[in-house]
């Protein structure tokens, strides 16, 4: 299991970005799990396909975005 942030995921979909079919899945999934809308939903994971209620923790779905300042000249050169 991996240290995770989920900002930096790539299956995470933050809540600025979602769009209105998201965020009606967002609360179909609230509703069958039957948590309140107290909670505060931060984004949501394409992976596990549920809520993002914290960005940092344990995830066996992260997948890290690639990172463009972190590119060596061999990966613009091609090898």
């Amino acid at each position: 299991m991996v240290r995770a942030d989920c900002r930096k995921c790539l299956h995470f979909v933050p809540l600025e970005q979602m769009d209105d079919e998201l965020l009606e899945k967002v609360n179909e999934w609230l509703e069958k799990h039957g948590v309140s809308e107290e909670v505060r939903i931060l984004g949501w994971c394409n992976y596990f396909n549920r809520p993002v209620t914290h960005y940092v923790g344990s995830c066996y779905g992260f997948a890290k975005k690639e990172d463009p300042r972190q590119r060596t000249l061999l990966d613009y050169v091609g090898r």
